[in-house]
């Protein structure tokens, strides 16, 4: 139960599919088909808890990377979006 749910969050996070696309009727009986025994998360779930679950775990393992990393190097970039905000968003590579 719980890597079904761990890999239907990822494919929810990597995609950018809407959370509400869980509480789809036809979607609920796609993944009820495929497998019965599945409990389906709740968009609550998908949203709140998995996500964080999700982040705390990319987190460590990201930690981990950039301590074997003897350098790297950070990336700026800044733009508005479509409310005229600006946005600045960083990349270590």
């Amino acid at each position: 139960q719980q890597e079904l749910e761990f890999l239907l969050a990822r494919v929810f996070y990597s995609t950018g599919i809407p959370f509400n696309t869980i509480d789809n009727e036809d979607f609920q009986i796609f993944l009820k088909k495929a497998c019965p025994s599945f409990k389906i998360p709740t968009c609550q779930s998908l949203s709140v808890n998995l996500l964080n679950n999700d982040y705390k775990n990319i987190r460590v393992v990201t930690k981990n990377v950039l301590n074997e990393t003897p350098y790297f190097c950070l990336t700026s970039d800044g733009w508005s979006n479509i409310n005229k905000e600006p946005l600045i968003n960083y990349m270590i590579t």
